[in-house]
């Protein structure tokens, strides 16, 4: 198995002499942080297990710290500050930012941050509760060009928990491991706007193209950059290392975002695409009983999903509009029957997949025309 060296233990290294060597970020990682300091919001979209957040932690590091390594020319603080590492649950921020910055807790000062910068007795704050050895935030000291100048305190927060518990900060770093709610990352985002500071995410799109993820992708303002990470740019690992994934997902539903980090077809948004731009409101005046309508529907197939959708079109102005949508799961067939009939089933032509020949017509005792979509 591979195992990049820690910020802690490649600190004193080079970067800019040779950033792809096995015991150095490789290039996308060094993108991701080491970025142009006028991107205040980077999203570092990648391969699972393939160092987006050992990166997000050396990030986190240096950043707290204020020690970066030579060759730097991204981002810098010259004074102590005040961060935020979340994560979706108490455990994940614990294992995944706390016990890699800060040591263990039988080991603090083997983590990222060295042991010099902070004292495990004085400078962690626990809380109580039902997660074992959780931690509330923690301070290290800072220091600009060598010089120690203060202490940065750190918050460690869970996202699950929901967005108002960020209210009120104003924060110069925030850094978060997996996508988050829209409204988290928004909440999270204003807390930058006073202070000018950065916020970094890093994610696996298994959740395909979100809000979240379009709002980076089609980002036109210079605030924000998304940052691809393929499985082949993880110059860490072995040729053969990387072939073993690529064959383990090469049939796999999720193959795109677990080897390319880009979004997973079939999830996420269709149309990405503002709702006040495309939603009319309820007006019953609009639709004309002279347009053309189809409902087009998908059946589950023992498992899964029933789901229709009404449409119309204005063949004059040449415009679809979407009237109605249902999405059942788990009914029996007699339903789906007449929520199709509530639909205007009886009269509408209804449209469905080859597949879905035989077990529709066997199920659905309504007469209508059927368009039937050929795959090819």
């Amino acid at each position: 198995s591979f195992k990049q060296k820690t910020a802690y233990e490649i600190r004193n290294c080079d970067w800019s002499s040779d950033v792809c060597s096995s015991d150095l970020p490789n290039r996308t990682q060094w993108k991701f942080g080491n970025h142009d300091a006028k991107i205040h919001e980077l999203l570092f979209s990648g391969p699972n297990q393939a160092g987006k957040t050992s990166m997000a932690r050396y990030i986190a590091a240096a950043h707290i710290t204020g020690k970066y390594p030579p060759g730097w020319t991204g981002p810098k603080f010259d004074k102590p500050i005040q961060a935020v590492i979340a994560g979706e649950t108490a455990e994940t921020v614990r294992d995944l930012f706390v016990n890699e910055l800060l040591g263990r807790p039988e080991a603090r000062g083997s983590g990222y941050i060295d042991a010099g910068s902070f004292d495990p007795n004085r400078d962690i704050k626990r809380l109580g509760g039902g997660v074992p050895d959780q931690v509330s935030y923690f301070r290290v000291q800072h220091e600009t060009d060598g010089v120690p100048d203060g202490y940065s305190i750190v918050y460690c927060a869970q996202y699950s928990k929901g967005w108002k518990k960020f209210q009120g900060y104003a924060l110069d770093l925030i850094m978060i491991d997996e996508e988050p709610p829209f409204e988290v990352y928004d909440e999270l985002s204003a807390r930058i706007n006073k202070t000018g500071g950065y916020l970094y995410i890093c994610l696996t799109p298994l959740q395909g193209e979100t809000d979240l993820y379009v709002l980076f992708e089609r980002d036109n303002t210079g605030e924000r950059q998304l940052i691809h990470y393929d499985i082949d740019d993880a110059t860490h690992m072995t040729e053969e290392e990387r072939d073993r994934l690529k064959k383990k997902y090469e049939n796999h539903p999720l193959r795109e975002a677990r080897l390319h980090g880009r979004p997973v077809r079939g999830r996420g948004l269709i149309y990405p695409v503002a709702d006040e731009k495309i939603v009319i409101e309820d007006d019953p005046n609009v639709l004309s009983k002279y347009w053309n309508y189809l409902i087009g529907i998908d059946i589950p197939h023992g498992a899964g999903f029933f789901a229709a959708a009404k449409m119309a079109h204005d063949t004059d102005a040449d415009i679809v509009y979407l009237v109605a949508v249902v999405k059942l799961e788990g009914e029996p067939w007699p339903v789906y029957e007449s929520r199709l009939r509530g639909l205007g089933g009886v009269h509408i032509p209804i449209a469905r997949s080859e597949e879905h020949t035989s077990e529709l017509q066997s199920q659905f005792r309504i007469s209508y025309a059927v368009f039937c979509l050929k795959k090819k």
